[in-house]
């Protein structure tokens, strides 16, 4: 939501509602794709004040809700598949599947659309779900779970915790079937 709106991303398109009426108030359409893996990318929405952000493909969007103005726009290195905002509205999230390069999370600055920050790890490895948006924010702390695959499975999982704002690796852990791992609200606590 912002400014009374509701944003409604849905066949590719996102769509802004008056929150009191449910009429249709503008559309953004996407544009098709080539790469199969690309076109497959959803597209993402998330709301910080007034701005809102939509990810589609390898690109991220900053418009202002109101005004329907472009703030910035910024080319990840793949298809984007989550998209989140820090508690402050400072900065966004976005992780990216390996498409041209490892798989990768970034941090961008709601303001300008730069990129602050880049983890990503020199060896093949893939994300591992630790929520339904692959990894978790709490409290300036982000939890990121990655496997370093053997032979078509994921043989051994690490646990980063890292610092939201620097993307400074905070603490590792290492270890087997690492699963329904959550981080506390207050980011003080991992279990």
């Amino acid at each position: 939501q912002s400014a009374g709106l509701l944003f409604v991303a849905r066949s590719g398109s996102v769509h802004a509602l008056d929150l009191t009426s449910g009429n249709e108030l503008w559309t953004i359409a996407s544009t098709g794709a080539s790469d199969p893996q690309i076109s497959q990318t959803p597209t993402l929405v998330a709301v910080a004040g007034q701005n809102v952000l939509i990810s589609k493909q390898t690109q991220i969007y900053a418009f202002d809700s109101i005004s329907r103005r472009l703030l910035w726009g910024q080319r990840l290195t793949g298809p984007i598949q989550q998209l989140r905002i820090s508690d402050d509205g400072g900065m966004a999230y976005a992780m990216v599947a390996g498409h041209s390069g490892s798989p990768a999370l970034f941090a961008l600055d709601l303001q300008r659309g730069s990129i602050r920050w880049k983890f990503s790890q020199s060896e093949q490895f893939s994300f591992v779900n630790t929520d339904a948006s692959g990894y978790q924010y709490r409290a300036g702390r982000l939890l990121v779970s990655v496997c370093y695959p053997s032979e078509n499975s994921c043989d051994q999982q690490r646990l980063y915790i890292l610092d939201a704002k620097t993307g400074k690796a905070l603490w590792d852990f290492t270890g087997r079937n690492l699963a329904d791992i959550s981080i506390s609200p207050d980011g003080k606590t991992v279990a």
